[in-house]
């Protein structure tokens, strides 16, 4: 695979959730996965450090494209398990699924919402000292 990162624009999440960090950049860089589902890579920056990066495949609507989601989540979750454990499954509101997985340093956690798939890892110590609730 060969991969052309673009910086992109971060997408609009809307105003940050009570206990979100603040953080002094964001870095957002868009590519294609070898289906040509669109994909990004955004990067939560504090000082020197990395406070969280968030992978989000959008597959494309089309028959089946619950099963590719369904199916790229599976191998996330296999990925984040091999470093992380099992991980603790969590039923939100309108999340289709949703793991949190830790070690002592570091949170993540995969969710699936239709047809994106969403991983996300964050440094547990930098989050809180950028003002993030920590859970």
């Amino acid at each position: 695979m060969e991969l052309h990162l673009q910086p992109t624009q971060p997408e609009d999440h809307g105003p940050d959730p009570p206990g979100f960090p603040q953080y002094d950049a964001i870095q957002n860089l868009g590519f294609e996965t070898d289906d040509n589902a669109p994909a990004s890579l955004e990067v939560l920056v504090y000082g020197d450090g990395i406070i969280q990066a968030r992978l989000a495949v959008h597959h494309r609507s089309f028959f089946g494209l619950f099963s590719k989601a369904r199916k790229n989540a599976g191998i996330a979750r296999r990925l984040l398990a091999a470093r992380y454990g099992p991980g603790i499954p969590s039923e939100q509101q309108g999340v289709a699924e949703m793991t949190m997985f830790a070690d002592d340093k570091t949170d993540a956690y995969l969710s699936r919402i239709a047809q994106t798939v969403f991983v996300n890892v964050g440094d547990r110590e930098l989050w809180r000292r950028a003002g993030g609730l920590v859970i």
